[in-house]
Parts: structure tokens; C-alpha cells; sequence
């Protein structure tokens, strides 16, 4: 089974629903990294790792994925604040 590392910036039921998606995949052994804005018991149940980012700041979900970056695959970001504040830029 092919491995995929998936990095999910969070803020609510979106990504909670993507997340319960990607791991009942049957074709691929997924590895969720979440940058959540407030822990979450599902994402931290599901998550291989989480870190809690209260304003979603994007220097600090930078430093997250930073850490995971040899097992990080992709990312998606569920809310806007992340993405207006050039967070694709940043951690391309």
C-alpha cells in the first residue's frame, strides 16, 4: 500500500470530513499533519501529528510543516485566512 503524507490546515467541520475521508482510503496508508485552530478530538484521534495554531498564523503552520517535510506529500487548507495571507507561496 502506497504511503501519502497529507498536511490539513483546519478551522472547522470542512476539514474534519476531508480528514475522515483521506483515512478510510483503501488504496493508500495516509499520514495526517493538522494545523488546527483549536484542538479538535477527531482531527488529534486521526492525526499522526497536530499542533494547535490559534490565529493560523502562516509562519507557524510553515514551522510545522517544516518539521514533517520528508512525510508531507501535499497540502490543503480549509480556511481563507491562511490562503490570503500567501501561505501556498510560503511553503512552496
Amino acid at each position: 500500500m502506497e504511503k501519502v503524507g497529507i498536511l490539513v490546515v483546519s478551522y472547522g467541520a470542512r476539514a474534519v470530513a476531508m480528514i475522515d475521508a483521506f483515512t478510510r482510503s483503501p488504496n493508500y496508508n495516509v499520514k495526517i499533519y493538522v494545523a488546527d485552530k483549536q484542538r479538535n478530538p477527531f482531527n488529534a484521534e486521526k492525526a499522526t501529528e497536530q499542533a494547535v495554531i490559534p490565529d493560523l498564523n502562516v509562519n507557524d503552520i510553515l514551522k510545522f510543516a517544516e518539521k514533517h517535510k520528508e512525510e508531507i506529500d501535499f497540502g490543503i487548507v480549509g480556511p481563507e485566512k491562511p490562503i490570503i495571507n500567501g501561505i501556498r507561496d510560503i511553503i512552496e
